[in-house]
């Protein structure tokens, strides 16, 4: 009897600390929550400071119970121009830790602060995209640890007649952030397809016809920056398209274009103290045609790096700019920005460009540049002491005569107008003259296939195409070849 006894004590013990915990995670699930949408807010205030329009996040209703607590919560767009308020419903079921019943039934039985069910409600501004089955089109699941870090995944999926056409496709992503939103995530999709209206909407836009976005993947991977340089943005962003395509009818004219493998990125990372910046852009091809006219740009790619920027002063000029409001005259720098320009030349920055590229079925167009500063003494200029500025140089150009007799003809085509076969003519000219001036300044190494320019900082001296020239040689040719531009003018 007294081992029953004990025992029935021992589970009524850890039923009530079991209760207990679920009533204090339950507590805490609504701070932090209530936490959650004040951080929201703040971002949001802060990147819509300057302008008219606002957009808020509010909790419009926080039931708490036992074992689990109903939400309700709002986005609320304003919109000044239009003078229309904008709602958007969501709710939630928050299940309170230490074991979420959401998590028990799919035998997840790791210790969690809460776990919730989250999905679009529906309003008279919402109602649209439930379409004909009546279903949530957006759904998250989360949950908080007791490290406060949010891990969940999230759905969308829409079929649903918009203007006359109709929006169809579905994207599932999943991330993993601390409390302030920092972390990692990401969401993939096959396809997103419209279907527009047979009625232009405008007088240019495409009708009768679809635009397929297809092989989607985004992706970041944020990381919190110092105290001291709130305004810098580090970590990954990157999106990419395996195909862009748009069939249909534009000014009564057929219309087709397709991008294919179109990838961006963005990422800066401190390093060294220093921070480095980079930007990558690639379009594996790009075809369109409207009526009779084609059009065809081929690869295009390029990838920028600033690098060695001191970040003290990235984040001056970075809040700086957040003080600039939209449709506002161009004002002067401000001191403070003049300043950290003058800092951030101080330390040696180094600008990168490679490649600029574009290859069409002709050839390529490319160049690569690479320029570090040794000091900030830009005195130097005016005593044509170039390379004494200079920590590290070099450029390389290489422009593939075909491609640029291509991309002439094509730009005659297409921004111009020009007939086909007069076009052709015209670029054949074009190219030709180019080719006649750039002989004269002898910049460039000619073939019979290319053009060429190759220039790169060798100790206190400059190669220029094989040729090594001292700062005095470098100046008299500089010299040269102005007076011979302005006499060929």
């Amino acid at each position: 009897m007294k081992k029953l006894v004990i025992a029935s004590g021992v589970i009524i013990a850890l039923g009530t600390v079991w209760i207990g915990a679920t009533w204090y995670t339950g507590k805490v699930a609504e701070e932090q929550y209530q936490t959650q949408i004040n951080l929201s807010n703040q971002k949001l205030a802060k990147l819509f400071k300057n302008s008219k329009d606002s957009v808020k996040v509010e909790l419009t209703k926080f039931e708490r119970g036992l074992f689990s607590s109903d939400v309700a919560t709002s986005v609320v767009i304003k919109s000044a121009q239009e003078n229309k308020t904008l709602t958007i419903p969501f709710t939630a079921k928050f299940y309170h830790g230490p074991l979420p019943l959401n998590r028990l039934v799919r035998f997840n039985v790791i210790p969690t602060m809460f776990s919730a069910d989250v999905e679009l409600a529906k309003n008279e501004h919402t109602q649209l995209f439930f379409g004909k089955h009546n279903k949530s089109p957006i759904i998250t699941h989360f949950s908080m640890g007791y490290d406060k870090r949010m891990k969940g995944e999230s759905g969308i999926e829409l079929d649903v007649e918009i203007d006359g056409g109709q929006l169809s496709g579905k994207m599932v992503g999943e991330f993993d952030v601390d409390s302030e939103g920092y972390g990692w995530g990401e969401a993939k999709s096959e396809q997103w397809k419209i279907i527009l209206p047979k009625e232009p909407t405008t007088s240019d836009s495409l009708s009768e016809g679809t635009i397929e976005l297809n092989d989607i993947a985004f992706k970041y991977n944020l990381n919190m920056p110092p105290k001291e340089y709130p305004q810098l943005l580090l970590g990954e962003y990157q999106i990419r398209f395996g195909n862009i395509k748009a069939v249909g009818k534009k000014t009564t004219e057929d219309f087709y274009m397709q991008l294919k493998d179109v990838d961006a990125k963005f990422d800066s990372k401190l390093l060294d103290k220093f921070v480095n910046i980079g930007f990558t852009y690639n379009i594996g091809g790009w075809d369109s045609k409207q009526g009779p006219e084609a059009f065809s740009l081929g690869k295009l790619g390029w990838h920028m790096e600033f690098d060695h920027l001191e970040p003290k002063s990235v984040n001056t000029i970075l809040s700086e700019f957040s003080k600039i409001e939209p449709n506002m005259p161009a004002a002067k720098i401000s001191s403070e920005g003049e300043e950290a320009m003058k800092v951030i030349l101080k330390h040696q920055p180094q600008f990168k460009l490679e490649p600029l590229s574009l290859v069409n079925r002709s050839g390529k167009l490319e160049i690569n540049l690479n320029i570090a500063l040794a000091n900030d003494n830009f005195d130097l200029l005016a005593r044509r002491k170039i390379l004494d500025l200079l920590k590290e140089f070099n450029l390389n150009l290489v422009l593939d005569k075909p491609a640029l007799l291509e991309l002439f003809t094509s730009v005659l085509e297409n921004q111009q107008k020009v007939p086909a076969a007069e076009a052709k003519r015209l670029a054949e000219s074009q190219l030709e003259t180019f080719l006649q001036q750039i002989r004269q300044q002898e910049l460039f190494v000619e073939d019979e296939k290319s053009i060429k320019l190759h220039l790169e900082l060798k100790g206190d001296k400059l190669d220029f195409n094989g040729r090594l020239l001292s700062q005095d040689e470098l100046n008299n040719f500089i010299a040269g070849a102005a007076a011979m531009s302005q006499e060929n003018q």
